[in-house]
């Protein structure tokens, strides 16, 4: 009875699906290639609409040449693209810029991370599937199943935009020269309320304060040890961030959600620059190569009259 009425059930939906409706284009020149934004909808929306669009349009018309081949690289290309896209959006790199996008994989050596290496066998499976599934999808043969598609698209990228917005501010691409809440802006870190001649802030990528138990606990204990207590005074406090990594970094340094590539640091009033106004010596200290991200360009705008990265720390002996 289980399966008979499963049966009727999925007959009745069937039933009521149009004739020209393109299901299958949907599913695999759509959705399959797009799958990487779909997974990360509820870890780390990033925005994707205008490539959801790009993408779409371009698989509109590929799916529709008669070289089966054809259709085979261009379903790869357009899976590969949006992968490329979406990281370089998620990490703040430029995507077109492919001697970036190869350091950015070799500095962060994803191979050495369990996540990483799950995820690139997620990956490879998930482009053999669109090997195997997306070219064999029957090109259109009336204008209604164009506009089915077209439609599809379209309300994909609405659907993005609502999951993208549903994440909150931290997730959002950052809004070029928009000034944000800082942590030294928070804890009043300038050179006229320091007493003493040495200064040090350390930047910790992908740590945020916890949000629930017990991490909120072991969080608080371990920054209000006893002992810190006889010689610092411990502040915290929480602001809304956007983007990643160097972004993080700027907004640390100039309070400022511009990319360091295009931000105008002439007119900037960045923290080692007011130290160094001040008297102080600064130097920044950073454990990946000198040219990634460009640092050795925009670290010197900022203030910074030292630079320090990985091959003199390992000249210094320092190993990761």
């Amino acid at each position: 009875m289980a399966q008979t009425s499963e049966g009727s059930i999925v007959s009745k939906i069937a039933s009521r699906i149009p004739p020209d409706f393109p299901a299958r284009w949907i599913l695999c020149w759509l959705l399959l290639p797009n799958i990487v934004i779909i997974l990360m909808w509820q870890v780390a929306a990033k925005p994707m609409q205008s490539f959801i669009l790009m993408s779409g349009i371009t698989a509109l018309f590929i799916a529709q040449v008669h070289s089966r081949a054809i259709r085979t690289i261009g379903a790869i290309v357009i899976f590969v693209m949006v992968l490329i896209f979406y990281v370089a959006r998620l990490f703040g790199i430029p995507p077109l810029n492919l001697a970036v996008v190869a350091q950015f994989i070799t500095e962060v050596r994803p191979l050495r991370s369990q996540e990483y290496a799950v995820a690139g066998l997620v990956l490879a499976a998930l482009l053999l599937l669109v090997l195997r599934m997306t070219p064999n999808v029957e090109r259109f043969h009336n204008r209604t199943q164009f506009l089915y598609a077209a439609v599809a698209i379209g309300l994909f990228a609405m659907l993005d935009t609502s999951f993208s917005q549903a994440k909150g501010i931290g997730l959002t691409p950052p809004v070029e020269g928009e000034k944000v809440d800082s942590a030294e802006k928070q804890v009043g870190l300038a050179p006229q309320a320091i007493k003493g001649r040495n200064v040090l802030v350390i930047l910790v990528e992908a740590l945020g304060k916890p949000a629930t138990s017990p991490e909120q606990e072991l969080f608080e204990a371990d920054w209000n040890q006893p002992e810190w207590k006889k010689r610092y005074i411990v502040q915290t406090g929480s602001n809304h961030f956007a983007g990643s990594t160097a972004y993080g970094e700027l907004r640390a340094l100039c309070d400022i959600t511009t990319p360091y590539d295009t931000f105008d640091f002439s007119s900037a009033n960045c923290l080692p620059e007011r130290f160094v106004r001040a008297g102080y010596e600064t130097t920044a200290i950073h454990s990946f190569s000198a040219s990634f991200f460009d640092r050795t360009t925009w670290y010197p705008k900022t203030g910074f009259q030292n630079l320090v990265f990985d091959d003199a720390l390992a000249k210094a002996g320092v190993r990761a």
